[in-house]
């Protein structure tokens, strides 16, 4: 047994609370051994017999190299011992795996016995992820170029809503156009909205905030964004706004005072200031990136936390759903832990995501944020679909184009670093305002719909950026961030009707919603990929909530391909989730198949995909 590749540890995403009374531990293992893994616990402080309860280990995902596994413990004293029982496939070898290390035979003792603890379940370390959010599907809207509802507040350079923006131009999207098209978002299937930056600010994107308790009067007014918020919810549509607390812009009074007062200023430590005169040229202070109209704030600094808090406090209490932070991962920690303490008690629902372009585990464990960004499947999702040969934009060239093994040993990887609970709040883009848009990158309309396909069949929250459901392209910023077509004619309507018909889809099957997915086929090679979603039983096949799971096939190839899948899932044992004879209709396409010798073979066109449930008859 390669016991190198044995890892576990008792904090992180490898034990967290899980409810009041139940945690969950995970394992790594190797991915070139068949192992049982179980897990043996008791209260610590309990009876002499060590180790008198088990259960098994579920697989959970392989990144190629390791196998990672998972297990709920239910303890109602809330103070936990554990231990791992790992057994080979043919049972010649098995070890016990402490915090001491590995052993052939299990300890006896009941005090400093060396097995893993976690001391006490409280219930401010459980992972709280707001129960809306399995639910959603988010919509992304860049306010100055989504729909101009209201003349009057024009900004004095407003264009022409058609043309091709530029960094400075302004098109006059606002508040009132948003709330003016909620049934076209109602009947996309949205029932969550994202709104970039509304606060006062000079751009066109306003991450350079001004005032952070004013709305930019370019969008309106606090009176016209409570009116929107109101319709927002009478059509059962969350709302979350986003905050720019990482940096300011140099309108914000603070900023001014200090430019002002120089080193009198009370303000001065808001900021990250090395020196006097300011110049934005050649700044002698910290900035977002390196934008001298962005001077980085002293996030840790007591007195500014409260000034922000209150301010997001401010919009919580008018009924806002959630916070998008912007650049999350450069502010203090200190900062977000009492931002989630104080927002959360004003709206236990409230739900609170970080922008992070990288693996983020450490910011989900329950007391910063819910979810984050998921830039890392962003990545994996454009390797997979966006293979072309040449890419439209210099710097953009997906030349580590990969096929389905590589695929999903990366998905793999990318789940083993979050506990499962933060699963559905990983929101999850094909493109945003800060990326080209997946379109332009593809240079193919069945593409885009494929990535869709997996999009809002994955585990995650799937989030989908404004225009994109009618084909709309764009490259690199400013071009991502054209205004929207609304005019029927110029918009791609069978890409409308399939985003439609994928969102209705996602909402009426809870397996698509779950947690649990399984891998079905992904060769090397080969750009079919087919996995499992849902909440599989044991035993699969006698169980009646096996039609709880659905079968998604994907075939990323310019071919027309027959694929016979098999149902028996490796990490689930040999059951499959079907039995022969089972009836299952492609949800996309409403094409009917039967179950034979515990496996399924479809027909799939060109860049085409395929949701198969079991077809139930009345």
């Amino acid at each position: 047994m390669n016991i190198e590749a044995i890892y576990h540890t008792p904090h992180g995403a490898y034990a967290y609370t899980n409810g009041p009374d139940t945690m969950r531990v995970r394992l790594r293992t190797s991915n070139r051994e068949t192992l049982t893994c179980e897990v043996y616990w008791n209260d610590r402080c309990g009876s002499p017999e060590c180790l008198d309860r088990s259960t098994p280990m579920t697989w959970l995902a392989n990144d190629g190299t390791f196998t990672y596994w998972e297990a709920e413990l239910y303890e109602p004293h809330r103070r936990l011992r554990y231990a791992f029982h790992i057994v080979s496939h043919d049972k010649h070898e098995q070890i016990w795996y402490t915090e001491d290390g590995f052993s052939t035979t299990p300890t006896t003792e009941r005090w400093l016995s060396g097995l893993f603890n976690w001391p006490y379940l409280y219930e401010t370390q459980r992972i709280d992820v707001p129960a809306w959010v399995r639910d959603a599907v988010f919509y992304e809207i860049f306010p100055e170029r989504f729909a101009n509802g209201n003349p009057h507040n024009n900004h004095p350079a407003t264009q022409h809503w058609t043309g091709k923006p530029a960094w400075f131009s302004f098109w006059g999207g606002d508040l009132a156009g948003i709330e003016q098209h909620l049934a076209y978002l109602q009947e996309l299937g949205i029932n969550a909205l994202w709104l970039t930056p509304i606060f006062q600010a000079p751009s066109n994107h306003k991450y350079d905030t001004a005032d952070y308790t004013k709305i930019d009067p370019y969008f309106g007014t606090e009176e016209d964004f409570q009116h929107l918020l109101a319709a927002c919810h009478a059509h059962n549509i969350r709302v979350v706004l986003d905050a720019v607390f990482n940096h300011s812009g140099t309108d914000f009074f603070a900023w001014r005072d200090v430019v002002e007062h120089g080193e009198a200023s009370p303000y001065v430590d808001w900021f990250h200031i090395h020196g006097f005169p300011l110049d934005r040229q050649k700044p002698g202070y910290r900035t977002f990136d390196h934008h001298g109209n962005m001077p980085k704030l002293n996030t840790a600094h007591p007195a500014l936390q409260r000034y922000l808090i209150d301010a997001a406090a401010k919009w919580t209490r008018m009924g806002v759903d959630g916070w998008r932070l912007d650049v999350a991962s450069e502010v203090d920690l200190s900062l977000w832990r009492a931002f989630r303490r104080e927002l959360r008690a004003i709206n236990p629902q409230l739900y609170i995501v970080g922008e992070i372009e990288h693996e983020a585990a450490r910011w989900t464990l329950g007391d910063l944020f819910d979810g984050v960004q998921h830039y890392p499947v962003y990545r994996a999702i454009h390797h997979f679909f966006t293979r072309t040969e040449e890419a439209p934009w210099e710097g953009l060239a997906h030349s580590q184009s990969w096929d389905a093994a590589t695929f999903d040993r990366r998905l793999g990887r990318i789940r083993s670093w979050y506990p499962t609970p933060v699963f559905p709040a990983l929101l999850t883009p094909l493109s945003t305002h800060d990326t080209p848009r997946f379109l332009t990158l593809c240079q193919d309309r069945r593409k885009q719909q494929l990535a869709a396909t997996f999009l809002l069949t994955y585990t995650g929250l799937p989030m989908i950026y404004y225009g994109e459901e009618i084909g709309m392209e764009g490259g690199p910023d400013p071009d991502c961030r054209r205004s929207m077509i609304w005019d029927a004619q110029q918009q791609d309507q069978e890409m409308l009707a399939f985003y439609q018909h994928l969102i209705a889809l996602r909402h009426h099957h809870a397996a698509l919603r779950a947690d649990g997915v399984w891998t079905c086929m992904a060769q090397e090679q080969s750009y079919v990929y087919s996995y499992v979603r849902g909440t599989l039983p044991i035993p699969l096949a006698q169980s009646p909530d096996a039609s709880q799971c659905a079968l998604i096939v994907l075939n990323n190839s310019e071919n027309a391909q027959t694929v016979t899948l098999p149902l028996q899932i490796a990490s689930y044992g040999a059951e499959p989730i079907w039995v022969d004879g089972t009836l299952l209709r492609d949800e996309l396409h409403m094409q009917l198949y039967r179950v034979e010798h515990a496996q399924v073979t479809l027909q799939l066109g060109a860049y085409q995909g395929a949701i198969l449930v079991p077809y139930i008859t009345v």
